[in-house]
């Protein structure tokens, strides 16, 4: 994406280095995210597996119609 719309090149651990910088604050967002996806009375869901780096993961995808949130865990073998 920062290749296409800025014409920048970034590595993926420069990506993950700001992911681990962000943590707190998306730690916050994730939580207000789940306690409105627990207040609502219909949540959908729906899972996929997906490879990252040679090992299988789930994907798991929660939503109502205000907030999606998608749950990536190691796939227990």
């Amino acid at each position: 994406m920062f290749q296409r719309l800025f014409a920048l090149r970034i590595g993926e651990g420069a990506l993950d280095a700001m992911l681990q910088r962000a943590q707190p604050c998306l730690d916050n967002e994730v939580g207000a995210i789940l306690a409105r996806l627990r207040r609502s009375r219909i949540v959908c869901s729906d899972g996929t597996s997906v490879n990252i780096n040679g090992r299988t993961h789930w994907d798991w995808v929660f939503q109502n119609d205000q907030v999606v949130i998608h749950v990536i865990q190691l796939h227990a073998a």
